[in-house]
């Protein structure tokens, strides 16, 4: 199928505005979705836009001129990414308008409401087109073929954003019709993607944007640096949101050269103990207007370290109790103050959103503990049209941050869903896994490696454990740390580096927990079979995907070593760089491993977390095989394999 890049998506509608033009039970609707339709619906030799114009043509969604579905189509308008193909983002638009408006009673994808299914079955079918191009190795490009074979040349990454925008959509519905947890990054090819994310890095850096703080919080979202663009998208409409501190002109994607100094809640610098009376009334009457009668603040309810050090660390070591036990905890610093709230500005909440993810007060280590342990919390912005008075507490406005969070993805831009989704996970009482731990803390950049250890253990449960608290050999505390939390994602075990053991307990994990990488999958609720358990002999059993080593696999270059990220990646200060000699953190394993194991690979099997979309295994050694057959052991497989980790390798 030809068409140019001004040809409609959609059909015209002869609906009057009293009802959905798309909500209709007609002939030709997909009211359940199948993989396997993909082949009678599109021609799937055709280039891939072609092919996704297709989709989207015979789906026959309409215009649709009805009063609610043209309500919620502007505020769609506004989230959805922008796209230079204005025709396909307007399908978009009109699809999830019109699926928003429909029956909200959640079901299963194949039952109840078949027009609010055939839409989300249309979006279902993008992404298989985009994993058949994958599959088949047939990278995806930006043609789009016309009539006459002329051509025309779209950006791409624009594209997969709007497909991934919807299909996140359709998660928030119950429709979800994605079969794994994260979006494999190489559905895109880099090279179509790194325009876009080095425009939206000049662009911040035109902006005064914080580098480090953009890159973190990109890393902390399922598609890592893929939503850069997004992200500085959201700031592009908000001046407020730069980073108007000197130094962070300096900062690169890996390092934040400025050091959080807000005053507006530090001591007295002459007077320990003792703060500014103009922020101590202001917080006075933060409380009152929160009908609290005390207020606990670290600045003058710790002891100073030049009056009773000991007693001062006994304090830091309880103050999250403090937090814990609060009415309320109060979010304030210079940078939050400085964006004005404004309401009945439906935008609001959105810049808010990543005005908090932004700001020097999320990036301390400290903060995602208290954050995490507070039951009701309130953030501070500044006043519509008006500065701030440090004695008149009516200059900032009390937002409680549940109100801040809580919008649904079609409504809101992706650089608010990236940024709630960081925040909530902060703020969730339950940690699931390692990997939330990592995700949490990757973000504080300026933290010290010792505050991050106690952080760590306090958000894993363990951390009023006085002699954990004390221990400095790290492969101890990753020991304890792992086993108090007793579950890690498969994707954690992807790390490449040298482990605590060359064999038997632990001879899975690295020797810090920050060395193993981040793994994110807030967006779908995909393919996941739970997470791994950690037992307490120090082993790991969960379900994998696998299969036997081939003798093919011995040849050189087969099976390649994997060098970790974060060796490539992260630039260290001086002290983190020396923590980690010290503690002999960051060590590759020597390329005999590999040799050593290939020479019985017979008894070795290739383990990956997923289905076969991501070059990373890990090798293993067999020890047992309960029952089941050679060859590829699916999800629904029940053997019950013992392993012993070997290495990580790339395929």
């Amino acid at each position: 199928m030809v068409f140019s890049s001004q040809d409609p998506l959609l059909l015209d509608s002869t609906r009057t505005s009293n009802g959905c033009a798309n909500h209709r039970v007609r002939p030709g609707l997909w009211p359940r979705f199948d993989h396997q339709w993909l082949a009678f619906k599109v021609d799937v030799q055709d280039n891939f836009l072609n092919a996704l114009g297709a989709i989207c043509k015979r789906s026959e969604l309409k215009h649709c001129q009805n009063t609610k579905c043209l309500h919620i189509a502007q505020r769609v308008s506004l989230a959805a990414p922008q796209c230079a193909w204005a025709a396909f983002r307007e399908w978009a638009v009109v699809a999830i308008s019109c699926q928003y408006i429909m029956s909200p009673t959640k079901s299963e994808i194949d039952n109840h409401d078949p027009p609010q299914v055939h839409i989300a079955s249309a979006i279902g079918l993008m992404n298989t087109l985009l994993e058949k191009h994958y599959e088949d190795e047939d990278p995806i490009d930006g043609v789009l073929l016309g009539p006459g074979r002329r051509s025309t040349r779209l950006d791409i990454s624009e594209i997969t954003d709007v497909i991934y925008w919807m299909l996140t959509v359709q998660t928030q519905m119950d429709r979800n019709t994605v079969d794994y947890a994260n979006w494999p990054q190489d559905y895109i090819p880099p090279r179509l993607l790194q325009p876009s994310i080095q425009r939206a890095e000049s662009r911040a850096v035109e902006l005064g944007l914080c580098l480090f703080r953009v890159h973190t919080l990109a890393f902390a979202s399922s598609r890592k640096v893929a939503e850069i663009p997004a992200i500085i998208a959201g700031v592009n409409r908000r001046p407020e949101l730069v980073h108007q501190d000197r130094g962070h002109e300096r900062c690169t994607a890996n390092r934040c050269n400025y050091m959080y100094r807000d005053n507006t809640g530090r001591a007295h610098p002459e007077h320990p103990g003792s703060v500014n009376s103009c922020m101590f009334q202001f917080f006075g009457e933060i409380a009152a207007r929160l009908n609290c009668v005390g207020v606990w603040w670290d600045a003058i309810s710790i002891p100073a370290k030049r009056n009773d050090a000991v007693l001062r660390a006994k304090a830091i070591s309880k103050m999250h109790h403090n937090y814990q036990n609060a009415s309320y905890t109060v979010a304030h610093d210079r940078y939050l103050r400085k964006f004005q709230w404004r309401d009945g500005d439906d935008t609001c909440a959105d810049d808010a959103c990543l005005a908090i993810a932004f700001s020097p007060w999320f990036s301390r280590g400290w903060t995602s503990l208290e954050l995490h342990i507070s039951d009701n919390v309130v953030v501070l912005f500044g006043a519509a049209d008006s500065r701030f008075d440090p004695s008149d507490s009516r200059s900032v406005v009390v937002k409680p941050l549940q109100d801040i969070l809580s919008k649904h993805p079609a409504l809101s831009p992706r650089a608010h869903r990236i940024a709630a989704l960081l925040i909530e996970k902060v703020w969730r009482k339950r940690i699931e896994n390692i990997s939330e731990i990592l995700a949490i803390l990757h973000p504080r950049g300026t933290s010290w490696p010792s505050d991050v250890k106690l952080i760590q253990a306090h958000l894993a449960g363990c951390g009023d454990d006085e002699d954990l608290a004390m221990e400095e050999d790290e492969t101890v505390f990753t020991r304890r740390v792992l086993g108090a939390v007793g579950a890690i994602s498969r994707y954690a075990l992807l790390h490449g580096f040298e482990t605590l053991a060359p064999s038997g307990p632990f001879s899975w994990a690295p020797r810090s927990i920050s060395d193993m990488p981040i793994a994110s999958s807030d967006d779908f609720e995909g393919e996941v079979e739970g997470n791994l358990d950690i037992h307490t002999n120090g082993s790991v059993s969960g379900t994998w995907h696998w299969r036997y080593l081939k003798y093919s696999d011995t040849h050189t270059g087969a099976l390649l070593l994997h060098k970790p990220q974060l060796l490539r990646d992260r630039m260290l200060t001086d002290k983190q760089m020396s923590y980690r000699l010290e503690q002999r953190l960051s060590t590759i394993p020597s390329y005999s491993v590999l040799e050593t194991a290939l020479q019985n690979w017979r008894h070795c099997a290739l383990l990956y977390p997923d289905s076969g979309r991501s070059e990373l295994r890990i090798l293993v050694e067999t020890l047992g095989v309960d029952d089941g057959d050679d060859g590829e052991k699916k999800k629904n497989n029940t053997s019950n394999t013992q392993t012993e980790v070997i290495h990580k390798v790339t395929k």
